[in-house]
């Protein structure tokens, strides 16, 4: 145990502190997973490589560590990292909280510099414990004015992104996580009650409100609380607050409707706009090819296939969403494809001849390493691939559906059957 440094966190007395297996001493590691703000983790194993979007390094800097660390490269002629790569944790820790900014206490506690291993962090981050001053201030939100609630529809429904603004200063900093209570006028018993909580510590609190009914008052409480557990009630502060929303929404919509449309016919010249990698929206009528395993669309990060195994897969972002369904060879297909970094949006809707949207696929829930773009789109054009006859891109994209944020989405193949039962399909926005 004293060889992971362990001992030397215990004896400090910081918060959430343990010995991981492989000679690591963490500490900030929150239950249910996350970082307090200025934790620190790193796991030493020699295939947590930097490289790879899906190590521990990687998850780590997603749940907001401030400090970790990992192989440069693994594996492929690259050197084997071992616990000799890393920092002696009883020096590098006994160092960094009394005085050392965290580059003095990594050089401190190196057997030597390598390029091994890379490290992450602020080099100037130093918190001396002799300085420290536990914080008993609760957050403040000066006046109702500074909490906004922005609507977005999300099929025939609507999805609110609420956004608070902080008094905070260099002298006074605040990080918050976020917790909104939400109900429509007339339900408001406790059991009645919506609630939608962001784990993240961060100065611009967010949270975001989903299933919001058309043409509703809603009431709403949000609750901000800083690492230490002091915690601003917006009722106890500026008593009921409420919103409303906007009138009903058709379920479905058609390219018209959209705002400046990118019409990409295959049959014309030209190149469409590049997509935007943070959002956007493509609308595809897709006759099937004869192949079991196809790529659809392509750019860059994004890709829309179907797999061996009647599975089609939507790429986006670091994610995946999937969906068991067979596209029939010669069969037109209008598919709808909406892509989002933030609120996280990554879906695939079926539109049926009678106009209604199906959800085939959804991933919201695993957030988004950075999406690189290509300069064009490739489509399917061969008889085995099938052929993308039409293609309408989209800048925007609506927020994600309350059917595409459950776990597992559910496609009802039966109901689309019945309702795309015309056999040919005229091109989206020709109506």
């Amino acid at each position: 145990a004293d060889r992971a440094g362990a001992e030397e966190l215990e004896r400090l007395g910081l918060p959430a502190s343990g010995q991981a297996p492989n000679y690591a001493a963490y500490f900030g590691r929150r239950d249910g997973g996350g970082y307090l703000p200025g934790g620190i983790d790193w796991h030493v194993i020699s295939g947590n490589s930097c490289a790879s979007p899906r190590n521990s390094v990687r998850r780590m800097l997603r749940e907001q560590v401030t400090v970790t660390g990992g192989a440069a490269r693994a594996y492929h002629g690259c050197a084997h990292t071992t616990t000799h790569a890393w920092w002696d944790a009883r020096v590098f820790y006994h160092f960094l909280f009394r005085g050392c900014d965290l580059g003095e206490a990594w050089l401190l506690s190196r057997h030597y510099c390598q390029w091994v291993t890379a490290f992450f962090g602020d080099p100037l981050y130093s918190p001396d414990l002799r300085e420290t001053r536990i914080d008993t201030t609760p957050p403040e939100v000066g006046q109702p004015s500074d909490i906004a609630i922005s609507l977005h529809q999300a099929g025939g429904e609507y999805v609110g992104v609420l956004r608070a603004r902080l008094r905070t200063s260099p002298e006074n900093p605040e990080l918050v996580t976020t917790a909104a209570e939400y109900w429509a006028e007339g339900y408001d018993r406790v059991a009645q009650r919506q609630e939608s909580t962001n784990p993240r510590y961060s100065r611009r609190p967010t949270v975001i409100l989903r299933g919001l009914k058309p043409g509703k008052t809603y009431h709403y409480r949000l609750r901000l609380t800083d690492p230490y557990g002091n915690t601003f009630d917006s009722k106890d502060t500026f008593g009921a607050l409420s919103f409303s929303t906007g009138p009903a929404l058709p379920p479905a919509k058609s390219a018209a409707t959209r705002r400046d449309p990118d019409r990409f016919l295959l049959r014309s010249p030209g190149r469409p706009a590049a997509l935007g990698a943070e959002e956007g929206e493509i609308h595809l009528t897709y006759e099937a090819g004869t192949a079991k395993s196809t790529i659809l669309l392509r750019s860059g990060d994004l890709m829309l296939r179907q797999l061996y195994g009647r599975q089609i897969v939507l790429q986006a972002g670091g994610g995946n969403c999937l969906a068991k369904y067979r596209f029939q060879p010669g069969r037109t297909y209008r598919i709808q494809l909406r892509y989002r970094s933030f609120p996280l949006t990554r879906e695939v809707w079926l539109l049926a001849a009678d106009g209604r949207e199906f959800l085939l696929c959804a991933d919201n829930h695993l957030p988004w390493r950075e999406m690189k773009l290509g300069d064009a789109v490739k489509f399917a054009q061969s008889a085995q691939a099938g052929f993308v006859r039409e293609a309408v891109l989209f800048p925007d994209s609506p927020v994600c559906s309350e059917a595409g944020c459950r776990i597992r989405p559910t496609f009802d193949a039966k109901a689309f059957e019945q309702a795309d039962q015309a056999d040919d399909l005229d091109p989206p926005g020709s109506e």
